[in-house]
Parts: structure tokens; sequence; C-alpha cells
């Protein structure tokens, strides 16, 4: 008698989110930018590394690896617009006891809104009705609260250059965490009418 033994297939979590991930010469300027705060502020702030920056369109959340695929194909059939991005002024933004993050906050932009909507539709998710979209870009993640008063300030009254840039494309993320730190392994790209992956 043969005995062949089937091994199940691990379901894994993947934390998935969706984004758009800005070109070179804009991420070279908001590392400019970067610099520019740590320089004003005289307190330990976590910088996002240039390989992390990115705008996020949808944060999808867990979902097991056997809905990768599927995932990837809805987003396919996504006709990806062209949009014109603003980012042209810092905000220090709290999130409770877990910390919280300085950004450069990004201009209202109907075609932004719009992809975020077919986004939702074509992944059957509802949108979000008390939590407005922000278009933002983060440069910073603070661990403590108790730095919020003496930083707040600082970031209200600062300027910065604006940093433009077009994008026709946006990219499905993992987020992984690491012993150095978290990183965002990139699953798909979507660009133009996404004919192909």
């Amino acid at each position: 008698m043969k005995v062949r033994f089937i091994v199940p297939q691990i379901e894994k979590k993947l934390r998935l989110f969706i984004a758009i991930k800005p070109p070179r010469e804009a991420i070279e300027e908001l590392m400019m930018i970067q610099e520019r705060v740590s320089e004003k502020l005289d307190h330990p702030i976590r910088r996002v590394p240039p390989e992390n920056v990115h705008m996020t369109l949808v944060f999808l959340g867990d979902f097991l690896s056997t809905r990768l695929d599927a995932i990837k194909m809805a987003l396919a059939k996504i006709v990806c617009p062209r949009n014109a991005l603003n980012f042209d002024h810092l905000e220090l933004v709290g999130r409770g006891q877990r910390g919280g993050f300085i950004w450069i906050r990004g201009q209202e932009n109907p075609t932004l809104s719009q992809l975020r909507s077919d986004i939702h539709f074509i992944l059957g998710m509802p949108e979000p009705l008390l939590d407005p979209f922000i278009p933002h870009v983060t440069l910073f993640r603070l661990r403590r609260l108790k730095t919020y008063a003496l930083i707040r300030p600082i970031i209200r009254e600062l300027r910065v250059k604006p940093v433009h840039f077009a994008s026709q494309s946006f990219s499905l993320f993992q987020s992984q965490e690491g012993p150095d730190g978290r990183h965002y392994l990139e699953l798909a790209h979507y660009s133009g009418n996404n004919e192909g992956l």
C-alpha cells in the first residue's frame, strides 16, 4: 500500500496597504526637509528612511496570504489617473499612548479621492466615514508623548519648501516588522490603465 502525506498550506497573515511612492527627486527633497527639522529640534525623534517614504492611499489591514492573488488581480482592473500632488506644510500628529508622527501634509485632490473610492469599491471595502483622508507623507515617528508640548510650537512655525510631483501609479505593499525596524515590501505595482502587472 502506498501512502502519500499531504502537507497543508500554512496560511500566513499579511499586513497590507496601498500607497504612492514618490519619485527619487521628490524623496531627496523630503530628506532635505527631514534634515532641516532635525536641526531645529533638540529632541530624539526617529526619521523615516528614504526607502520607506510613501503616501498611503488605503490601509487594508491583515489578510491571509491565500487572498493575496485575488487582491492583486482586483487592483489590476483599476484605471490609475494622473495625479498632481503638492505637499506644503508640516504637522505634528498624536496617536495616544502609541506615540505619533511628524508629516508633511498635502493639498486636497479630487482625482486622488476618486482613486481611493475606486480601490475601496473594487476590493468590496466600505469607505471610512468618520476618518477623513488626509494626503500626507510621514517624515518622523515619535515614541514619547511628553516631548509633544516642546515640539509642537516649533513644527507649527517652521516653514518648508513645498514638494510637488506627478504620479500615475500606485503599489501594493506589505508591512514587515524586523529587528532593525519596519520595512515595506512592494508586492505589486500598477500604472496607467493597468494592462498588466
